[in-house]
């Protein structure tokens, strides 16, 4: 055999190969198993809120309790703890504004002159999470944090946001509305 015939074969065992290997891989993309329902499009929990109170001092915490039910069969974790703020909010005023505190607008990156090179320390510490059974509900109480300056009396709009646990999904709760009074 010939060097020419002998690189002309190997080509050809590689070309099978290679053949062999994308219609395997075509038919297992294109037969999914019969125990593999279609993806839902309920998210895997539900998240709704209430104050704690409706009339909050100026100058104190806002507290507000979330309620995490979980809508899939397995359980799921929910961190009921932690300064990381899993639970985003949305806190608006009468105009629609958010009230970002000075800490705020430096996490969310707004521009503001007189802020320099501000240090601004990001959430940090431990935190806790507990297992939420398929059909059962957790109930959280949670500050809404300090990023928003609710010290101005008036009525500010707060919703709670989450990641659901796919790369762009969030489940967001209704939103409620708290009173601030001197």
């Amino acid at each position: 055999m010939s060097e020419r015939s002998g690189k002309m074969g190997v080509s050809a065992g590689l070309l099978i190969l290679v053949a062999l290997v994308a219609t395997c891989a075509a038919q297992s993309a294109t037969s999914a198993p019969a125990s593999n329902p279609p993806a839902s499009s309920e998210p895997p929990f539900s998240l709704a809120i209430h104050p704690v109170l409706d009339l909050v001092k100026a100058g104190s915490p806002v507290k507000i309790r979330m309620t995490v039910t979980n809508n899939t069969k397995r359980p799921i974790i929910t961190e009921t703890w932690g300064p990381n703020l899993i639970f985003q909010f949305d806190v608006r005023d009468t105009k629609g504004e958010r009230p970002l505190s000075t800490r705020g607008r430096a996490l969310f990156g707004v521009k503001e002159p007189g802020l320099g090179n501000a240090r601004v320390d990001f959430p940090g510490g431990s935190s806790s999470g507990e297992v939420v059974e398929p059909g059962k509900t957790v109930e959280i109480e949670q500050v809404v944090p300090d990023l928003f300056d609710l010290n101005q009396p008036g009525k500010y709009t707060v919703q709670a946001r989450r990641s659901d646990g796919t790369l762009n999904g969030v489940v967001k709760s209704n939103t409620v509305t708290v009173t601030i009074v001197p």
